[in-house]
């Protein structure tokens, strides 16, 4: 699971497109709209990377996460390989989940810079 193939790129859109989007609707659009039409509130951006700290450390729980993605994996894993897949394979991933969440959390703070020098708040 460590190389990026086509076949891992599609994986990953496909159970983060959710947390993409309602990335964008509910911070980066808010944050844009804030910063244009509010610009005399000051330091609009460290609010919202603060909410996105808050998100990882307190909402993305990596221990209950994981014991709710194991029923969820195992069932995905039993379609894909046609067969009860090992402890191994249910590991691997529920950690791509996890990293791939944490990469679109990445995303969503490098949109939240790219917006604040836009608008020359760095």
């Amino acid at each position: 699971m460590a190389s990026m193939n086509l076949k891992t790129i599609i994986l990953y859109f496909k159970n983060q497109y959710l947390h993409l989007l309602l990335g964008i609707l509910f911070l980066s659009l808010p944050l844009y709209f804030l910063i244009k039409y509010l610009p005399k509130i000051p330091h609009t951006q460290y609010l919202f990377i603060c909410i996105l700290i808050f998100l990882r450390l307190i909402v993305f729980n990596d221990k209950e996460r994981m014991s709710k993605l194991r029923k969820k994996v195992t069932k995905e894993l039993t379609r894909e390989f046609k067969r009860v897949p090992s402890d191994q394979y249910i590991y691997n991933r529920i950690q791509f989940y996890l990293t791939s969440r944490d990469i679109t959390l990445f995303f969503h703070l490098l949109i939240i810079i790219m917006i604040s020098i836009l608008f020359g708040r760095f």
